[in-house]
């Protein structure tokens, strides 16, 4: 199994300059290659990785800096081109666009002869002295590829490792359902919640005071790069606070339990809501499942992904009829049928717990309808119509 160990470095004035040197030549052999690869379609040409692995060596020759760098930061910045116009003709992705300078500043080495790693320091080819780490790479197995970052003014090495996972054999095979929410970040079938910190709500007063101070900064000034330095330490502080948290409670469920359900959210419509996106975004939805999806491998889990279109939040858990009228802002759920009252979240917890035990029933049929209706099944004594 692949895992990625992110670890900060702590490099000297001579190797953070260094480190810096590396980024600005995949950027700059990057701008080159690319440039290079929209001409020839303009001229008719069909360029590929052969030829721009040409263009590259004629490249070097003309610019030597280019070589004061490991050969490999170069080349991967050629491959990266070529990764990012198949993705785009797949339709994966967007066209390609040009580096800038000082924003997501990062280089690759996918050669392990070119690294190593021993202890707590790393060598890297071409620096003269080996770089410390804070911390020592925690996992064992193959090493695959670094790719070194800067973010809030600080250096970090990401460790790809080939890793020999041993599923952990869980002491309790229980079920859980799992609701993921906005107010509360998750609410188990049990009861438990896990409150949202909400952060950059707490900081949104601040990092506004910052982008401003940005804004009004003269480009290409001093002043203005330590400016863009405290915003991006804050949007730094934002988002090691939020993945702590997503962190902590991913792993809380996979020890714990041996079944989790939970929602398949369309995130990319519910960023529509202007109203609601930013909170949306802020809570981090997609990470969550990301990182239930690896963790669940790692602890024997069971992952179970409801439809869409599973009415959670609007079914009965008790007696499984289903509330057309329910509004987003009704946090109570009141079954017009039987009149059982009960905490909106916890309703879609539990509902989402049921669905693991009629799982095979419900595969029979077809899915859902996009008008988020039941077909007719009994399960357990509950009709659900």
């Amino acid at each position: 199994m692949l895992l990625a160990h992110k670890i900060e470095l702590r490099p000297t004035k001579e190797q953070e300059q260094m480190l810096t040197q590396c980024c600005g030549v995949k950027r700059f052999v990057y701008n080159h290659v690319l440039a290079w690869w929209n001409e020839e379609y303009l001229l008719g040409n069909k360029p590929n990785k052969r030829k721009a692995i040409f263009y590259y060596m004629d490249l070097k020759k003309e610019f030597p800096f280019i070589k004061d760098v490991s050969a490999r930061v170069s080349r991967v910045a050629v491959e990266n081109v070529n990764t990012a116009f198949q993705n785009f003709f797949a339709k994966r992705a967007r066209p390609p666009k040009f580096k800038k300078k000082g924003i997501k500043d990062s280089f690759s080495i996918r050669e392990k002869e070119k690294f190593s790693i021993k202890g707590r320091s790393i060598r890297i080819e071409k620096f003269k002295t080996p770089i410390k780490l804070r911390n020592r790479l925690r996992l064992e197995g193959i090493l695959r590829r670094i790719t070194v970052s800067r973010t809030g003014g600080k250096w970090f090495v990401s460790v790809l490792v080939d890793a020999q996972v041993n599923p952990v054999q869980h002491r309790k095979p229980s079920v859980v359902g799992v609701d993921l929410g906005v107010s509360t970040l998750a609410t188990l079938s049990n009861g438990i919640k896990f409150p949202n910190d909400k952060v950059l709500t707490k900081q949104l007063r601040k990092l506004t005071k910052l982008q401003r101070s940005l804004a009004r900064k003269k480009k290409g000034s001093n002043n203005r790069n330590k400016a863009r330095i405290k915003v991006s330490k804050l949007h730094y502080y934002i988002k090691c606070r939020r993945m702590a948290m997503l962190n902590e409670v991913t792993s809380y469920l996979c020890k714990e339990y041996g079944t989790i359900v939970i929602e398949d959210l369309n995130v990319s419509g519910m960023l529509k809501n202007r109203k609601l996106s930013r909170a949306i975004s802020e809570v981090g939805f997609g990470e969550f499942r990301r990182q239930l999806e690896y963790k669940s491998k790692i602890y024997n889990n069971k992952l179970v992904v409801a439809d869409r279109f599973f009415p959670s939040s609007k079914m009965c858990s008790k007696c499984g009829n289903i509330n057309k009228s329910l509004l987003l802002s009704d946090r109570t759920f009141v079954c017009p049928e039987c009149g059982y009252k009960i905490d909106r979240d916890i309703n879609a917890a539990i509902n989402l717990k049921s669905l693991d035990r009629f799982e095979p029933d419900y595969n029979r049929l077809k899915e859902f309808s996009k008008t988020s209706q039941l077909r007719s099944l009994n399960v357990d004594g509950r009709n659900f119509n």
